[in-house]
């Protein structure tokens, strides 16, 4: 059977375990640490008290650019991931959903309880760096918060909180204020690998909105198929970045993945209308308006996916129509990314159920 560890930090693994390879050998007792090395070297973000401190944890250890800090996970590993999601999604946690061995040595499933609004969410984290360089998560293979309580069949996805900064707390800021249904956090910068993306190869594989071999996006597919399954509507949004000027005369530019304008009942519309009541100075547009913006997520896989695009083609076919249920919003610098001028719009548009 092939190992899940596919990059050369298998090297440093191994370096790591020196110590208890010679207690072994030497027929010494052999260290707790050894036994479980999960536990000596451990991310600490679960010791945060409330859940936007949590996340903010969460990003010092996501690897940066450049450093080879994102692993492809095994196809073993997507089948337990998409397992885990749906179990999280049903409402289960803790000891309810049983990790299989290698995710049990380098993640947690655990309820973590807000001390700000004391809400209990279910939690899917990294915890393990045990490898060089120390001080960054060892798989990059991201977080999934869940409310087992939510008013609101919402998604908040945030695929590049380093690449994009603010949107990690915009987005867990309106996860929490919205009280919607999960929250995603990538596990990498989205130029961390050093390899090209198999899916889409102006990228890297590490991008996990171009890579279908990536968790960020397993876990889309696991959302995808629970509401197919119970056929009841929800929607995904994700936030991204753009710098100053990359849209001319648009400070926020949103779409539904795809380069079609929305109908005007739609909620994209009503976001569109409420975003802009709350914050008159704000250019918000959508396509089929008067700026043209190349933003529209049509090349996202988790787009493509959601608009109805066959989970075997999303790499390479765009959708022909959109479902509504995925938005795909970019931002420009500065309050455009601050959440406190979002959260009326997005409870007004999205009311509770």
């Amino acid at each position: 059977m092939s190992s899940p560890i596919l990059q050369p930090s298998c090297f440093f693994r191994l370096l790591h375990s020196l110590p208890c390879l010679f207690a072994v050998g030497l027929g010494l007792t052999i260290p707790t640490t050894c036994q479980d090395d999960a536990h000596s070297v451990r991310v600490p973000c679960h010791a945060s008290a409330a859940l936007e401190d949590y996340v903010v944890c969460l990003q010092q250890y996501i690897p940066r650019s450049d450093t080879d800090g994102f692993t492809k996970p095994s196809v073993s590993i997507v089948k337990a991931w998409r397992y885990i999601i749906a179990k999280m999604l049903d409402g289960k946690c803790d000891s309810a959903i049983q990790l299989p061995p290698f995710l049990k040595r380098i993640y947690r499933v655990q309820t973590f309880t807000d001390s700000e609004n004391g809400q209990a969410y279910c939690v899917l984290m990294e915890i393990a760096d045990r490898t060089l360089p120390f001080g960054k998560v060892d798989y990059g293979w991201g977080t999934v918060i869940v409310n087992p309580h939510a008013k609101r069949e919402l998604h908040m996805q945030i695929p590049h909180p380093q690449y994009e900064p603010g949107t990690a707390h915009q987005g867990i800021r309106l996860f929490q204020w919205s009280q919607a249904r999960s929250f995603t956090l990538a596990g990498t910068h989205r130029n961390s690998s050093t390899n090209q993306s198999l899916c889409q190869k102006r990228y890297k594989d590490s991008d996990p909105t171009h890579n279908v071999q990536h968790l960020f996006h397993t876990t889309t597919a696991a959302l995808h198929a629970h509401y197919q399954e119970r056929k009841t509507p929800f929607v995904v949004v994700q936030f991204h970045g753009m710098p100053f000027y990359a849209c001319q005369g648009a400070d926020v530019y949103m779409s539904y993945g795809h380069n079609v304008a929305p109908k005007e009942a739609s909620t994209l519309s009503a976001l569109q209308t409420h975003l802009q009541q709350a914050n008159p100075g704000w250019r918000v547009h959508v396509p089929g308006g008067p700026i043209t913006c190349p933003y529209h997520g049509s090349d996202n896989v988790q787009s493509r996916l959601l608009n109805g695009v066959p989970g075997p083609q999303v790499c390479h076919t765009q959708p022909v129509r959109t479902s509504e249920r995925f938005i795909h919003i970019v931002q420009a610098p500065g309050p455009y990314r601050e959440p406190e001028y979002w959260i009326d719009a997005v409870n007004t548009v999205f009311p509770s159920q």
